[in-house]
């Protein structure tokens, strides 16, 4: 089953430079993400970060995106993985990003304080 998750980023001017929001745990691997610019600032740079479940969790983040804001853009979240023999000389195969109850924490941080709003969705799927 398809899942998708909604964070509405809204920043007012000037009175802060970076916004998130945690999102609800699931299952599964990450399909795609999507950016979605709807008014103001379209500089800044977006995080994307899979969060262990435990409520404790003091930075133990997977960065799944890490990248500049352009006013709109769809992305499909892959990782590094290692060699079909188990060598590590060249990544020449790239994985998804898994998950079995971690939630998404999403990050925007803004270009120079203007007012910003934009919209991310991040659609899942746990028929891995």
């Amino acid at each position: 089953m398809h899942t998708r998750q909604r964070f509405e980023l809204i920043a007012d001017t000037g009175s802060i430079q970076s916004i998130g929001d945690t999102g609800a745990s699931f299952g599964g691997e990450i399909k795609q993400v999507k950016w979605k610019h709807i008014s103001g600032d379209t500089g800044g740079a977006i995080e994307i970060l899979m969060l262990p479940v435990r409520d404790d969790d003091t930075g133990q983040g997977i960065i799944v995106l890490s990248q500049g804001l352009t006013p709109d853009f769809t992305r499909v979240p892959r990782q590094p993985a290692c060699a079909p023999d188990g060598t590590d000389t060249g990544v020449d195969e790239y994985a998804p990003f898994v998950s079995a109850g971690e939630r998404l924490r999403v990050k925007r941080t803004n270009s120079n304080g203007s007012a910003s709003h934009g919209i991310l969705y991040v659609w899942t799927a746990d028929d891995v």
